[in-house]
């Protein structure tokens, strides 16, 4: 590489107030880059290949995107940006009596209706928390289609029409990796239109080996899988996270955004019902059947996945039939339940419950911050000490696994279950580690007269395995998709700064 070229440069603007102490050094060196201010950059560095800013707020940020993208846009292969919530930066823009639309004609030099092609070598296009709904074409044109191999759309109104531009030019689109986030509450331009435009767009592509989808319900969640099947030569991860509202009027939670843990799935009988009597009022339970059938068989059992990740219960994974018929394939490593971060500090966890203990001396030999694994009087978890900012004290937290959870853990790596599983995983492993102390991880155990168990926890912070961290390292991607919350927190991100002074900057872009 030329000292002059620089093949990817990562701008993130810092949220001081949230720590992120839960996540591996590793990650730190890895993520917490920062490229210095555009006017101290050493001469010569303005060549990249690649391009990621998260937190852009005010006038300052944009003008230096604007004159990065400026000067590479013929040769930019990636580019990631994530505006947070672009509700905000509007009212930000607002305040000061400007036009937001300025963005996408000044910085991304694109209107609504333009067919430019501007990144003709785009190759990773990733974009969060920005509203392409009125210049959906302008942006679906810059990016030359026929070079991109991965897109990533989180939090982003009109994505849908996004999808839909990039495969009018009918040409040839060979997209490797698809990650669509779509909240609950973010309208799309007709009910239902989003799914029938994300199904016929993944009916227009080929190649695609990573597939994850957090999607607002209703779905039809089979029709999408059915989808997903005709990609069953390449695709190899699969994610798919249904959300939805709490609809218990009785709760202090009532109608917030949650985990759909059904993720849903209707039972032909549950359909059947709905067809017959809509406005019956009796109480019926359909809970129990069965998802799947011979008539309606699971779409997922003719994928050869590695990974696969369902934002589904516990109880309902010990009924077997929507992991099992991956079994047979003998290829699955990583099986991830989810639960969203949020939801588990809201509603709890669905596969664990938690004991705090004030009397730290309990647990003599639970030293530092690491996690000690407990196993008696039938019970299995572990304890950790976890520090509490309010008073300055350290307590002890115990965490027990669920029934339902160890008794799917007892299938899965048993002699019956999935041979070729490696990992379960639980919990929310995005946010660079913001939720890591409710994230664990299983892996295979090997019996012993003194090992009972097919299976035992994996903690990074202890143990170290190199074959299990490769798979994690070459997998990582996987664990962090679909992120419920934002890298950084919302309004923080937003504090007042002078923008008078580079106004005129931004004029003389425009003329550029």
């Amino acid at each position: 590489m030329r000292p002059s070229t620089a093949s990817r440069t990562t701008w993130l603007c810092p949220n001081p107030s949230e720590s992120h102490s839960a996540s591996p050094p590793r990650d730190r060196r890895q993520l917490c880059v920062q490229f210095p201010e555009p006017s101290a950059r050493p001469p010569g560095a303005e060549i990249f290949k690649g391009i990621s800013w998260t937190g852009l707020r005010t006038y300052s940020d944009f003008i230096a995107l604007g004159l990065a993208l400026q000067q590479n846009a013929h040769h930019l292969e990636a580019l990631q940006l994530d505006f947070i919530d672009w509700e905000l930066v509007k009212e930000h823009w607002d305040d000061m009596d400007d036009d937001i639309t300025d963005f996408f004609r000044f910085v991304l030099r694109v209107r609504p209706q333009s067919t430019e092609l501007r990144f003709p070598a785009m190759e990773k296009l990733s974009l969060s928390g920005l509203d392409l709904t009125s210049h959906s074409c302008g942006v679906a044109y810059a990016v030359n289609a026929a070079s991109l191999r991965s897109v990533t759309i989180r939090r982003c109104p009109g994505w849908e029409l996004f999808l839909q531009q990039l495969i009018e030019p009918n040409c040839a689109l060979n997209i490797t990796s698809l990650e669509i986030y779509q909240p609950v509450g973010l309208l799309g331009i007709a009910e239902n239109e989003e799914e029938e435009i994300l199904r016929n767009f993944l009916e227009s592509i080929s190649g695609l080996e990573s597939l994850y989808l957090s999607l607002p319900s209703p779905t039809d969640t089979k029709a999408l899988w059915r989808t997903a099947v005709r990609h069953k030569a390449t695709l190899r991860r699969f994610i798919y996270h249904a959300r939805s509202v709490n609809l218990d009027d009785e709760s202090e939670l009532f109608e917030e955004e949650m985990d759909l843990n059904d993720m849903a799935l209707l039972s032909d009988s549950f359909l059947a019902h709905l067809s017959v009597d809509e406005d019956s009022d009796e109480e019926m339970k359909f809970e129990d059947d069965a998802w799947f059938t011979e008539q309606s068989p699971n779409p997922l059992s003719e994928l050869t996945l590695e990974c696969i990740g369902l934002a589904c219960h516990p109880r309902r994974l010990v009924f077997k039939e929507v992991i099992e018929p991956l079994s047979l394939n003998d290829s699955l490593q990583v099986l991830h339940i989810r639960q969203s971060g949020p939801d588990i500090r809201k509603f709890g966890s669905s596969v664990f419950h938690q004991i705090h203990l004030d009397d730290v001396t309990l647990f003599g030999d639970c030293s530092g911050l690491g996690r000690q694994e407990i196993c008696e009087d039938g019970m299995l978890g572990w304890v950790a000490r976890q520090s509490v900012v309010a008073n300055n004290q350290n307590i002890l937290v115990t965490t027990i696994l669920s029934d339902d959870l160890r008794q799917f853990a007892d299938w899965a790596f048993g002699p019956n279950g999935v041979a070729s599983l490696r990992l379960l995983a639980y919990g929310d492993f995005s946010c660079r580690g913001r939720f890591a102390d409710s994230c664990f991880m299983l892996r295979r155990a090997f019996l012993t007269n003194g090992n009972q168990s097919p299976y035992q926890f994996y903690f990074q912070d202890v143990q170290r395995d190199i074959d299990l961290d490769e798979l994690l390292d070459r997998h990582a991607e996987f664990l962090e998709a679909c992120p419920t919350n934002a890298l950084l927190l919302e309004r923080e991100v937003f504090k007042p700064r002078s923008t008078r002074h580079v106004q005129l900057e931004l004029c003389t872009l425009a003329r550029m």
